[in-house]
């Protein structure tokens, strides 16, 4: 009796055990960038990005979701190489090389252009409305190392760019008037501003690049790459279910 008892709770533990154990992790990689991605004081993962993410995998794909955070350029080194799993960025078709982008994008990011206050060029600004307007312009943008789409996009269009060592910096040096304006996305400027404490010392133009599209790209070395399908399926879902638009609402 005591011996089909032990073997009852042995088979209980392993029924209760056995699929944590047999979850597969995914190990998402990113930059803190807030409010698109960081950790908080608490040490936990917050932002937009990491909320849709966990949606998809953890609570409708039943994956584990892990998180490191790297440098920008060691983010996708790690993904190109298959020791992390997927970033979250614009497919731009050097990260194709490594990577497979998700069907549909998750965020459109919206290029528009801040400068100094009192920048002489405020109003040739406002009237950017494309990357050859700002070209035809003849004013230098900073950016951020690692950022491909100021390479792939505006140094390819002939436009000067100069490189900040991080995000943080790059608004630092906008301040310093070390070029003449940054391209961002009001969702993160404004978040950036506030918690930096530089709100009033940078203009925001009606000057606007263009809009990019976000897709999560999952590397070519990932185990991942065999659920793609599914991953697209979930990503449609929540598109289509509001779960991301009510995501992204939290955060404007």
């Amino acid at each position: 009796m005591k011996r089909i008892i032990l073997h009852m709770f042995i088979l209980l533990f392993f029924s209760l055990c056995f699929p944590l154990i047999a979850k597969e992790k995914v190990l998402f990689v990113y930059t803190s960038y807030e409010p698109a991605n960081y950790r908080n004081r608490d040490d936990k993962d917050k932002g937009f990005f990491i909320e849709i993410l966990k949606e998809a995998l953890e609570n409708r794909m039943g994956l584990e979701m892990k998180t490191e955070i790297y440098p920008w350029p060691r983010c996708q080194i790690m993904v190109k190489e298959g020791s992390a799993d997927l970033i979250a960025t614009v497919p731009t078709a050097e990260r194709l090389s490594y990577c497979t982008a998700t069907n549909k994008p998750f965020w459109n990011k919206q290029y528009r252009i801040y400068t100094w206050l009192d920048h002489p060029g405020i109003s040739n600004m406002n009237s950017v409305r494309s990357v050859l307007d700002l070209k035809n312009k003849g004013l230098q943008v900073i950016s951020y190392i690692g950022n491909d789409w100021s390479k792939s996009v505006l140094e390819v269009a002939g436009i000067p760019v100069i490189y900040a060592t991080s995000v943080e910096s790059m608004y630092l040096m906008l301040i310093a008037k070390r070029a003449d304006l940054l391209v961002e996305d009001p969702l993160l400027v404004h978040d950036m501003l506030e918690r930096k404490h530089l709100v009033g010392r940078i203009h925001r133009t009606e000057g606007i690049v263009e809009n990019s599209p976000f897709h999560f790209l999952v590397g070519k070395k990932s185990p991942l790459q065999s659920r793609m399908p599914e991953f697209n399926i979930v990503i449609d879902e929540m598109i289509r279910d509001g779960a991301i638009e009510k995501i992204l609402a939290a955060y404007r």
